[in-house]
């Protein structure tokens, strides 16, 4: 299994299909835009399977997974941290994407 981070510094919406040639399984993206607010069909097909939060639609933290991966949330704490996203991945492994926003 392929897992990429990467700060996307804003803009993910328009910049992802540049990622999408390492053809990772999941993405942990922060700084990205919160899908549902996109007008994008390419953007809507490419988080069709995802978690993300924030505090401004426009930047936040966006774990997105291809369709066959299967991704929960996890009942992890976070200690009240803000831009932790705990995932169980295919029912197998935790994974914790994390934005240290200041």
């Amino acid at each position: 299994m392929k897992i990429i981070s990467w700060n996307s510094n804003g803009y993910f919406s328009e910049r992802f299909p540049a990622i999408l040639e390492e053809d990772a399984d999941i993405y942990v993206i922060q700084e990205c835009e919160n899908p549902l607010v996109i007008d994008s069909d390419k953007y809507t097909a490419f988080a069709s399977n995802y978690f993300w939060i924030g505090e401004n639609q426009y930047y936040g933290l966006g774990i997105f997974a291809k369709d066959n991966v299967k991704i929960e949330l996890a009942d992890l704490d976070d200690k009240g941290l803000r831009y932790f996203i705990p995932v169980t991945v295919n029912d197998d492994f935790n994974l914790l994407g994390v934005w240290t926003n200041p």
